[in-house]
């Protein structure tokens, strides 16, 4: 595989990437409670060698090349869901009445997850600096960028 073509890679992650994608949309969490995603995302970024932090309570910050001194990327996901009912009869549609992921944020932390793991393949190969992901609680309204 390639740093400069990981279209192969990003293939053979798909199904897991989908896998996930539907778990985290059958088990939505609102801001500040994103508790059972931030371990899921945790135990994901610490199998491929990253060392992530907490950040606003429920998030995860991770950097892919923590001592550079060049400059920093940030990629960012958010985590939590919707106070509202999922009214579909998709088999992964949410177990949690009044929780639901209307918005995305489940496929954001999926793709997020999914260069993640392309990213910590090709490590030696991104230079000049550092590449953080940003697992954000609480985008929904509830000022989670104004929490440490």
């Amino acid at each position: 595989m390639s740093w400069t073509d990981p279209r192969a890679e990003i293939e053979a992650l798909t199904e897991h990437l989908r896998e996930i994608r539907h778990d985290l949309h059958r088990h939505p969490e609102l801001g500040f409670e994103e508790v059972r995603t931030q371990a899921l995302v945790r135990a994901w970024l610490e199998e491929r060698g990253y060392q992530p932090r907490n950040c606003a309570e429920t998030g995860l910050v991770a950097d892919l090349h923590p001592h550079a001194s060049g400059p920093t990327i940030a990629l960012r996901a958010d985590l939590d869901c919707l106070p509202m009912h999922e009214n579909t009869d998709l088999p992964y549609r949410s177990i949690h009445a009044g929780r639901a992921h209307k918005c995305g944020h489940d496929g954001h932390t999926a793709i997020l997850l999914g260069v993640a793991d392309i990213l910590a393949r090709h490590r030696e190969s991104v230079r000049g600096g550092n590449i953080r992901l940003v697992f954000q609680p609480a985008e929904e309204g509830s000022a989670a960028a104004a929490r440490r």
